[in-house]
């Protein structure tokens, strides 16, 4: 007569804990993947299967470079419209302001001019379409700047340049 855990002793546990660890990761993707989705519906950003975005009641159109709101159509150059791509892409839409003068002004000699003025030239547009987003430097990190509706912060029209131009 054997005893039930005799199966338990000799058998093989290694399956088991790959089994486990798998669960464990795949209901952490999941929780991740479910809280991502909710911020996202909270900004009102939905990536459409086209590869268009919506933004609450704008449409940006990836491939024509436009942002269109129910009573007016704006041509995005390409400085804003590839920043713009960044931030809707990023996680928390939150993006470093080294990886942003890495992406666009990698060799340029006054990187951080740059990506205030076509931050700038970015809110701008964002005002004229609706003038319910913006980018602004994070609260939170000096060092990064955030994608946000102006009804999640004091509205910022503008970014300051750093002090030691």
């Amino acid at each position: 007569h054997y005893s039930p855990y005799t199966i338990w002793k000799v058998m093989n546990k290694t399956p088991i804990f790959i089994l486990f660890i798998c669960i464990i990761i795949s209901g952490a993707s999941l929780l991740w993947w479910r809280q991502r989705k909710k911020k996202e519906a909270l900004l009102g950003i939905t990536h459409l299967k086209n590869g268009n975005y919506r933004i609450k009641d704008i449409l940006f159109n990836v491939k024509e470079q436009t942002l269109a709101s129910e009573d007016k159509d704006i041509k995005v150059s390409t400085l804003p419209h590839e920043l713009l791509l960044m931030f809707l892409n990023a996680n928390d839409h939150k993006v470093a302001k080294k990886d942003i003068k890495n992406q666009f002004w990698l060799k340029h000699t006054d990187p951080t001019s740059n990506m205030t003025s076509t931050v700038n030239r970015l809110n701008k547009i964002l005002k004229d379409i609706n003038g319910t987003y913006s980018i602004i430097t994070d609260p939170k990190n000096e060092e990064t700047y955030v994608f946000i509706s102006d009804s999640d912060y004091s509205p910022v029209t503008s970014v300051s340049p750093p002090a030691s131009l």
